[in-house]
């Protein structure tokens, strides 16, 4: 796995997007909105983190998770 420490040296001059995935393990402990109970659930979920790189600097990173993956866990 690639994480943004780990990206190599190189001509950064044009936008670049970079990519990781890895494992999220977490505890579900604050009820938020509609979504269920929270009750101490553990899950893990596989997340994409995205990188955008302009100038040689980070400007913007997403996280993207399945919803449907979490909601099942925890319920």
């Amino acid at each position: 796995q690639k994480t943004a420490y780990e990206i190599p040296k190189r001509d950064w001059s044009s936008d670049v997007c970079s990519s990781d995935l890895f494992n999220l393990d977490g505890t579900y402990v604050a009820t938020d909105g509609s979504l269920p109970p929270a009750k101490g659930q553990r899950y893990t979920l596989l997340v994409g983190a995205f990188f955008e790189v302009k100038n040689g600097r980070i400007t913007r990173i997403s996280n993207h998770y399945n919803m449907k993956d979490w909601l099942r866990q925890v319920q």
